[in-house]
């Protein structure tokens, strides 16, 4: 991240102002798993949209995912 997180885009919403947000937090995935892939890299946050709707995100490989909303 180079900046503090302004909008998340929230399918079915849109663009949503973000008005608080927590993170990152970092974790490596799968590091039990004896399948002979690379480890797995990703990075959380939580966001609370100016609706009072929270967001958990994840960065993985470079892209961006919600995984998760709250009401």
């Amino acid at each position: 991240m180079s900046a503090e997180p302004a909008t998340v885009r929230v399918p079915d919403v849109g663009w949503l102002p973000v008005d608080a947000w927590a993170g990152p937090w970092p974790m490596d995935e799968a590091w039990w798993e004896d399948t002979g892939s690379p480890l797995r890299r990703a990075a959380r946050f939580q966001v609370v949209g100016v609706d009072g709707r929270a967001w958990l995100l994840a960065c993985v490989d470079g892209g961006w995912w919600i995984e998760a909303g709250y009401d």
